[in-house]
């Protein structure tokens, strides 16, 4: 199948193909898909060309662009997500999977199996592969060197990062230390902790003058009342009444109804939330026989 729309107008945004699904009933289980692609090369040997299931490709010349949106609207959070991607071996056996744009139950930006890993195509080391570091909670990192004089310093925190962490008994600053080039340095403290900044002293009265390298680890007010290890709902095709007991969490926040802070939506701080709905107006509103034009049909 090919379909081609030729939009000459201003008033009018037709697609080039329209996918709509009705499900008027509340009995009807399964997957229901609006739009389906399926390649299928069966058992055909070689490994010549890609199998593709769904390609979007957007050609925008100076136009912003994406080449695949996926938008979803629902009161569920077991398991809402812009995308979801699965990689499964020829013989059904999952590999891989993921939700991105992922609000089922925490919000996240990607949530999946593996690790997060960078592509590195080197001239001297060939293709290498970089994995990001993971943590049972969230956690913001920053470095920097300070100058001690007389075995004294203070650092200040980056205002931007303060406005953007909490700092409390429960998660105060931590803060790891490396002196340079003071090699009978006694040792250093770190003292008056703050949500601004904190102070480090030398060890023993010294009054080394010199720098120190410092590494800061606090927690972000994103996520902060999520706990450590948070719940994960499943990959579909389960639903929230068929997951069993043993993948279930000790910390399971929706369900015990902690109070988690997640920052307002983008148009609702910056305060374009009306544009913002006017443009998503027509994601929202299906097609109707009205709004297609005569050359469209």
């Amino acid at each position: 199948v090919y379909a081609l729309t030729d939009n000459t107008t201003n008033t009018f945004n037709p697609n080039a193909i329209y996918g709509q699904l009705n499900v008027s009933n509340s009995g009807l289980g399964g997957y229901q898909r609006a739009i389906r692609g399926y390649h299928n090369r069966t058992a055909t040997p070689g490994n010549l060309g890609h199998s593709i299931g769904v390609e979007g490709v957007a050609i925008g010349q100076s136009q912003d662009g994406f080449g695949v949106r996926g938008v979803v609207y629902t009161n569920s959070t077991f398991q809402r997500a812009g995308g979801y991607f699965e990689a499964f071996t020829a013989g059904g056996t999952s590999q891989a999977w993921a939700r991105v744009a992922d609000a089922s139950g925490t919000n996240r930006k990607i949530t999946g199996t593996n690790a997060v890993s960078e592509v590195i195509p080197h001239p001297r080391h060939g293709r290498i592969i970089l994995t990001a570091p993971e943590a049972p909670e969230y956690w913001y990192f920053d470095f920097g060197t300070v100058k001690m004089v007389n075995g004294r310093a203070h650092v200040d925190l980056d205002p931007i990062l303060a406005d953007i962490i909490v700092v409390n008994e429960e998660y105060p600053i931590r803060v790891f230390v490396t002196p340079v080039d003071m090699p009978d340095f006694k040792g250093v403290t770190v003292t008056n902790r703050t949500a601004t900044g904190f102070d480090l002293v030398e060890l023993g009265g010294g009054t080394s003058t010199g720098y120190l390298d410092y590494q800061i680890v606090v927690r972000p007010k994103t996520g902060y009342g999520e706990g450590r290890f948070p719940y994960a709902s499943p990959p579909p095709p389960l639903k929230v009444e068929e997951d069993p007991a043993r993948p279930l969490t000790k910390n399971r926040p929706r369900e015990q109804g902690r109070e988690i802070f997640y920052w307002p939506p983008d148009p609702q701080v910056f305060g374009y939330e009306a544009l913002y709905r006017a443009r998503m107006k027509e994601v929202m509103e299906p097609a109707s026989p009205k709004q297609v034009p005569t050359s469209w049909k």
